[in-house]
């Protein structure tokens, strides 16, 4: 190949490359796109932590335990979201396992109340449900108590002339209005204290198969409690001596033990004293 033959070829390619550059340098310039990173914001969760070492059939009580709310991812699947729960709030819930405090209550080791098998996994060996109707001057009960709430059992008695309780005679509320004779003979005495409620139900009123009892005003609902063989025992030997009554407990100890019309009505203590009764 001569030196001509070679010549032409360098100018050619020499063309070649300077067209090409006029000719990139006329084409629109292309915009990148942007790579968006999608960033997690997580949801919220709701999460229980008990507030004390819970056992096997304890029944979750406000104090048992708190709520408060987490963030976690969003594909999480967290067991300790109780957001399922009845409005987030596992009040009343049964407790199945050994739960140490500060720990996290997931809703596989708690039962809740409305669960068919409630009931029975909430009594133990000597354990059993007893049920008090509510009649409409206790209605306030059902509004008050819950499943898990602590309350002691009363019963109202009539004492005779010389202070001592007399059981052969029955209290009722028709009683304490035939005469103020009869004022200063009543006596309130507590038969248990912490006892587990494990519903408090209030009948629905158009309710076809509500439960009908004999008693002379027809119940709004019905309380049902945790009651071992020997308090069942102790409870239905007295309960027709009197009136037996249940009241809501807010602490530790319950506030009244036993009374007296005489500590409430210190006037009928005088009363007595005129006549010559002691």
């Amino acid at each position: 190949m001569n030196h001509r033959v070679l010549f032409g070829l360098s100018i050619l390619v020499i063309g070649v490359g300077i067209a090409g550059i006029f000719v990139q340098k006329n084409q629109p310039a292309v915009e990148k796109t942007p790579v968006e990173t999608k960033v997690d914001m997580g949801r919220s969760i709701m999460v229980a932590q008990a507030m004390r070492d819970l056992s096997p059939y304890d029944i979750l009580s406000p104090d048992d335990f708190k709520i408060t709310e987490m963030k976690v991812s969003s594909d999480s699947n967290d067991s300790r979201d109780i957001s399922t729960a009845s409005n987030g709030n596992v009040r009343g819930y049964l407790v199945k396992n050994n739960v140490s405090k500060g720990s996290y209550l997931s809703l596989g080791v708690i039962e809740a109340p409305n669960s068919p098998t409630f009931a029975r996994h909430s009594l133990q060996s000597d354990e059993m449900p007893y049920s008090f109707p509510i009649k409409p001057i206790d209605d306030y009960l059902l509004s008050s108590t819950y499943a898990g709430d602590k309350i002691s059992i009363y019963i109202r008695l009539i004492e005779d002339g010389k202070d001592k309780q007399n059981i052969s005679e029955v209290v009722s509320a028709s009683s304490a209005s035939s005469g103020s004779s009869n004022v200063s003979k009543y006596v309130l005495n507590r038969i248990f204290s912490q006892v587990t409620v494990l519903e408090s139900q209030r009948f629905d009123q158009d309710k076809k198969d509500k439960p009908k009892y004999t008693n002379d005003s027809i119940p709004v609902g019905v309380i049902v409690v945790r009651l071992n063989q020997r308090q069942l025992a102790e409870l239905r030997v007295v309960e027709k001596a009197g009136d037996v009554l249940l009241l809501p407990e807010n602490g530790a100890e319950p506030a009244v033990v036993n009374m007296r019309v005489a500590e409430v009505l210190p006037q009928t203590r005088s009363i007595k004293e005129l006549r010559g009764t002691k």
